[in-house]
């Protein structure tokens, strides 16, 4: 005979459901019960079973007829639940058994998630605008009024940032703190590495290693500011593999062209992304 706990949670006869120190077993992973999975082989899976309220409790799936099922209130309602067939969509989540099934069960991706909504023609076409602006901008500096000196305004990982502030301008990754600094830090990180491979020769010949621990070192640097931008990546790699001009500057790749074309960038997205109505940036400065 089955019995209930006080959340109307059904326990199985001869299966500890209670959690151990307010934690379940760390080789289970409750998902959510709304789910519909396939139950493959009831010897061989467990069964995640959702109480009405959170958290739920885990139990191992019977063989038999566990007895009466449990109402809300944590009294027996007089029906057995009948436990899925082999094949059979359910509603309960069936989770194998085994550390490399779990981990291959998340190339399926999340259950229930979808991808976003398609945006409207206008976000469309604004973005793609401002996108246009923003960029033309800072080439204009460039090849402008700093094209007979050695210095730039302009690296290719800015392109990366125009998709982010002047499209997806609600994102953290695209707030004003997060494109300037995660730039500069990025800068900072992939600067630093090419000179202490520089102390050991050609950059150039330590490529391979020295790319890695640039990008590496700028994900670190911008975890730990808390400033991700993802395109902050790139100007890390840049100062690795770009051109002689750039890598010899040193330092100074910092300031110009990462921090001028960044805030150059930014001023651009401040003007242009609130004129149309209903679109605003920045969400937050800092």
């Amino acid at each position: 005979m089955a019995s209930c706990d006080s959340a109307g949670t059904e326990a199985l006869p001869g299966v500890p459901v209670e959690r151990e120190n307010g934690q379940f077993p760390t080789d289970y992973m409750p998902v959510t019960s709304q789910d519909p999975v396939v139950a493959l082989d009831a010897r061989a899976f467990h069964v995640v079973s959702m109480g009405p309220v959170p958290p739920p409790h885990l139990v191992e799936m019977p063989l038999s007829d566990p007895g009466p099922a449990c109402d809300s209130g944590g009294s027996s309602s007089g029906k057995a639940p009948r436990y899925p067939e082999i094949g059979e969509s359910v509603g309960a989540v069936v989770e194998p058994r085994g550390w490399w099934m779990e981990y291959v069960m998340k190339f399926k991706g999340r259950p229930g998630a979808a991808r976003p909504p398609s945006e409207l023609w206008a976000p469309r076409v604004w973005s793609t605008l401002f996108t246009f602006i923003g960029i033309a901008t800072v080439g204009a500096i460039h090849f402008g009024a700093l094209e007979r000196t050695d210095l730039a305004m302009i690296v290719p990982s800015f392109g990366a940032s125009a998709v982010l502030v002047y499209n997806a301008i609600s994102s953290p990754l695209a707030q004003p703190r997060n494109l300037v600094l995660g730039h500069v830090v990025s800068a900072l990180a992939g600067v630093t590495v090419q000179k202490i491979f520089s102390a050991f020769g050609d950059p150039y010949d330590f490529r391979c290693f020295s790319s890695g621990l640039a990008v590496a070192s700028a994900v670190f640097l911008m975890s730990l500011t808390n400033v991700a931008h993802p395109p902050g990546g790139a100007t890390a790699l840049i100062a690795i593999l770009g051109t002689e001009q750039l890598k010899n500057s040193g330092y100074l790749y910092v300031v110009m062209p990462v921090l001028s074309g960044a805030l150059v960038m930014l001023a651009v997205a401040l003007v242009l992304n609130n004129i149309p109505k209903g679109r605003q940036y920045p969400q937050y400065w800092w």
